[in-house]
């Protein structure tokens, strides 16, 4: 029996989905045709939101309803470049690059590579104590979920608004990272072994962990407790609570 050739030779379970970067001497409309269809294949495992279901009243966004299903992914890139291949992490999900380094595998263009938002952003002040206002969501529980192990290098922000259980790890940012949505409450988290060209932003989170990344800019936000752990960054700004750093 030959011996697989490549990651599409060998035989995956349905829920491990593996991704090839498009041909950079590809046209524009291939290119676009390959990251739609590698979007296409993610939704599934994303917290979509129909906005024609009468709960969330054509709004659009993302919803805890995948908490406590059946379905677990893992999303694994090879190397390459992902034009504006932007895709949400759900529950139970793991995204990851297969590369040596994380440069290795590169999401670029304006908005591209997975992000975390807060969900349930239908929702209005009233219905929950712990909804911020009407329309910022929450990120009390964006749980179980991880990416690692690859770069970004786009206009916006990676946002990575998570609380616990949810690791970014060994990830490269040109730009600004925000582990928060605007307003919505958050509950702490970790990154690990990164490097970030820009700014961290902690925004609204409640705790959080940072351990050996490279900061270009500046740390800033957060409600109660950062701790900080072999990491190299310029200063801090307007933190509200408690700062740790061994």
């Amino acid at each position: 029996m030959a011996e697989p050739n490549t990651l599409s030779d060998l035989t995956w379970p349905d829920n491990v989905l593996i991704f090839q970067p498009p041909d950079p001497n590809a046209d524009a409309d291939t290119i676009k045709a390959n990251i739609d269809d590698i979007k296409k294949r993610i939704q599934p495992t994303e917290d979509y939101v129909d906005p024609d279901d009468p709960l969330v009243n054509g709004n659009i966004g993302y919803r805890s309803n995948n908490h406590f299903s059946t379905k677990h992914y893992a999303l694994l890139f090879a190397p390459g470049v992902y034009p504006e291949c932007d895709f949400e992490v759900g529950y139970y999900v793991q995204a990851a690059g297969l590369g040596a380094a994380a440069t290795d595998v590169s999401f670029t263009g304006n908005k591209s590579g997975p992000f975390v938002p807060a969900l349930n952003k239908y929702l209005k002040a009233a219905d929950y104590a712990t909804i911020a206002y009407d329309g910022s969501g929450l990120c009390l529980d964006t749980f179980w979920r991880a990416a690692e192990n690859f770069s970004v290098s786009t206009t916006e922000p990676l946002r990575w608004a998570v609380s616990q259980a949810a690791p970014l790890r060994r990830v490269h940012v040109e730009n600004d990272v925000e582990f928060g949505d605007g307003g919505a409450y958050a509950s702490g988290g970790v990154f690990a072994n990164g490097r970030v060209g820009g700014d961290i932003k902690y925004i609204a989170q409640q705790q959080w962990f940072t351990r050996n990344v490279e900061i270009g800019g500046a740390a800033s936000g957060g409600a109660w407790n950062l701790t900080f752990a072999g990491n190299f960054f310029i200063f801090f700004i307007h933190f509200l609570r408690t700062i740790v750093a061994i």
